[in-house]
């Protein structure tokens, strides 16, 4: 019994040791490979811990950008919806000619409806997922709408 015990510990450390050496080293290229692959896996609430590191070396980059999203996806996906609208709203802010920008609003929406409680209780959450709801499908749809109008 103690054997198992002892197996397990070890192997527990064993394990964790390879993603403490990412998160602690000084190669980004393997952090972005590692939290990438964590991402796939559903290893969210690991993959933050990278993607932040990520973002914070590289922000105004294609990897920065792509981390700053996944960092809000990852949130996301793990129903912390409250981060996650964090990271979403500011994905909007920080990366404005994105082409994820409409999936992006919308994701930050979805979060806003997500914290919502039940009907008997505040509601303030849920006015405010309605306020994010109408002002993204203004951004989306207005657009389009000035666009049909030019070429007709």
């Amino acid at each position: 019994m103690q054997i198992k015990f002892i197996f397990g510990i070890l192997f527990f450390c064993v394990s964790c040791s390879s993603y403490n050496k990412v998160v602690k080293g000084d190669n980004y290229a393997q952090k972005f490979e590692t939290a990438n692959s964590l991402y796939e896996e559903g290893e969210f609430l690991r993959s933050i811990v990278l993607y932040e590191q990520i973002y914070q070396h590289a922000p105004k980059t294609g990897e920065g950008e792509l981390a700053y999203y996944r960092l809000g996806q990852s949130y996301y996906n793990s129903e912390d919806y409250y981060m996650a609208a964090y990271y979403l709203s500011s994905y909007v802010q920080r990366f404005p000619y994105s082409s994820k920008n409409e999936e992006v609003m919308f994701m930050a929406a979805l979060c806003n409806v997500n914290n919502s409680p039940l009907p008997s209780l505040d509601q303030s959450e849920t006015n405010e997922a309605l306020i994010v709801f109408r002002c993204s499908l203004i951004d989306i749809l207005i657009p389009s709408i000035w666009i049909h109008a030019i070429k007709s």
